[in-house]
């Protein structure tokens, strides 16, 4: 679904719609797995930056990572579900705006993990704009945005997205400066 959701995203967008599954089966299938991949990523990648095998330092940067993807996935899916009412969007089901969130965060968390193992590849990481996209083709097929209000989502959830795990990482470095590898 990813690859679908980065190269067809309308087309993604009616096949999630069209899905029945529950926010559990979407969680543990394809949104846990694909950031412990992340994580996974983080891990074995630590080992290769410096040349150096160091554990301390992997098993710290798989945490920051774990955390940063998880507490930003769910601080955007809380952020997505408050925007929801501040617009008086239809959908008011928070399971709805987490699997929402999901499929758009999926892309960060893919990004993440390649970067992970592979840090001279910087330059993918402006692939997250792409997320402002792939918010955008949502309206028609799983979204119902009223016109008028579609910009102003697309822009809020887009920020919302691609930010919160850049909030949770900095956050976790401001108030444990020790996690920071050298």
């Amino acid at each position: 679904m990813l690859l679908l959701l980065s190269a067809q995203p309308a087309k993604a967008w009616s096949m999630i719609a069209d899905k029945q599954e529950s926010n559990d089966e979407f969680l543990s299938r394809f949104l846990y797995p694909l950031i412990g991949t992340a994580t996974l990523c983080a891990f074995v990648g630590s080992f290769f930056k410096n040349g150096e095998t160091n554990l301390q330092d992997a098993l710290k940067d798989a945490t920051i990572i774990l955390t940063s993807l998880f507490g930003g996935f769910y601080m955007a899916a809380f952020m997505m579900k408050q925007l929801s009412d501040y617009l008086m969007l239809p959908q008011n089901n928070i399971g709805f705006y987490q699997r929402y969130t999901g499929y758009c965060f999926s892309l960060i968390v893919a990004i993440t993990a390649i970067l992970e193992l592979f840090p001279d590849f910087f330059f993918l990481k402006i692939g997250e704009l792409y997320i402002v996209y792939i918010i955008f083709e949502s309206h028609g097929n799983f979204l119902q945005v009223e016109e008028s209000k579609r910009v102003r989502f697309t822009v809020i959830a887009s920020l919302i997205v691609i930010a919160s795990p850049f909030i949770i990482e900095t956050l976790l470095y401001k108030l444990m400066p020790g996690m920071r590898s050298i």
